[in-house]
């Protein structure tokens, strides 16, 4: 396979005939490969020899708006190269703004290090995949990953330290597709899509959006407000666990399941409306959420995990009507003060290890209501 490192400068006068009219092409430099006809953007570098045997430095002069044709004379533009706009040696050059075409299927590690004159970046819906620390020390604080039905593939397998989206001030961002993390990022030290934006604020799952990924803002302080779009979610293990920040989620129509710790340890969410499509609420859901004061558990639930509300500051709970049985466990309240909270039942009722009283111990419990359809009182029920 024969590739060619040229300026296009220096081709301009070969391709005009089937140069783009509205494109300032010389102004990027591509590596192309003849038999497949593809083009990748890559740096356009010099070098500063500061005489002396001092040596010197290489020097990126990408700077201001920045647009990626879809081809360039005959070759198809397909892929942003390694550090293709990464601000070389701190130089006072930096793009305020780059438009990347629908052709573009990759783009390559570190590609944006550095920018911080760009402030926002559009990821096309055609874009397949992204490098390692392709955003690292940029100054983007609004990242829009458009609606597209194709997974992003995020990071590299086996790769060093810094993979993920990496970010110095991010603030909002639109997630308009699934995202698919490399190895390192799901493996290591609980790393997620958001791990290393520890400026980010703000986040909208798009409809097309069908999962998030275990622990997505594990240990995010700064998150404030998480909102979903599509009509069903699950969500995943550890998902906001100690998103200490976090006020604000606003879930879809449908809802299947809360995962283990999802909202562990989350101090100033203040109120969650859980839509009646939720079966099982895990182990340690809401585990420690000081500012929640009542919850209403959907008709459709099925099961409560064990310490589910454990010292949470719940005043009042709301087990819905129905003919369908709940299975819960005796230390759901486990942790909270005596005598906080009023309990409402309002069907029949399966608390683990029946060789106790379904109450016994749970100071907690200051007042309980039975519903219609409660079902199968045993004999000291409420004893404390």
């Amino acid at each position: 396979m024969k590739k060619i490192l040229l300026s296009l400068a220096l081709l301009v006068v070969a391709i005009a005939a089937q140069a783009q009219d509205d494109v300032a092409q010389g102004e990027l430099n591509y590596i192309f490969d003849d038999e497949t006809k593809t083009a990748t953007v890559t740096q356009n570098r010099w070098w500063l020899d500061y005489g002396g045997g001092m040596g010197g430095q290489w020097h990126n002069t990408y700077e201001g708006d920045i647009v990626i044709p879809e081809t360039v004379g005959v070759y198809t533009v397909v892929a942003i190269g390694e550090s293709a706009f990464a601000n070389l040696n701190s130089d006072s050059r930096s793009i305020s703004s780059i438009s990347i075409s629908k052709t573009v299927k990759t783009i390559g590690n570190q590609a944006f290090r550095g920018c911080y004159n760009l402030k926002s970046i559009t990821i096309p819906a055609t874009l397949e995949s992204i490098g390692n620390m392709v955003f690292n020390g940029s100054a983007i604080e609004t990242l829009t990953i458009s609606d597209g039905d194709t997974p992003l593939a995020i990071g590299e397998s086996g790769s060093v330290v810094g993979t993920c989206l990496t970010f110095d001030g991010l603030k909002t961002v639109y997630v308009g597709r699934d995202i698919t993390l490399s190895d390192y990022c799901l493996e290591w030290g609980g790393r997620s899509t958001f791990a290393n934006a520890a400026t980010i604020t703000d986040v909208t799952y798009g409809p097309k959006v069908t999962k998030i990924n275990a622990s997505e803002f594990y240990r995010n302080e700064a998150i404030e407000r998480v909102t979903f779009l599509m009509e069903e979610i699950e969500i995943p293990n550890n998902a906001f666990q100690q998103a200490k920040g976090l006020t604000t989620v606003v879930l879809p129509e449908r809802v299947t399941a809360i995962g283990e710790e999802a909202f562990r340890d989350v101090p100033s969410l203040t109120s969650l409306t859980l839509p009646p499509t939720i079966n099982t609420i895990a182990k340690d859901a809401f585990n420690g959420c000081k500012a929640i004061k009542e919850i209403t558990i959907p008709a459709t639930a099925t099961s409560i995990g064990e310490r589910a509300f454990h010292s949470s500051s719940l005043e009042k709970c709301i087990i819905s009507d129905s003919e369908q049985p709940i299975t819960i466990n005796r230390n759901i309240f486990d942790g909270m003060d005596e005598g906080q909270l009023e309990l409402y039942i309002g069907r029949p009722l399966t608390v683990d290890n029946q060789s106790k009283p379904n109450w016994d111990g749970a100071r907690s419990l200051r007042e309980i209501t039975y519903g219609g359809s409660y079902s199968g009182m045993v004999a000291k029920e409420a004893y404390n």
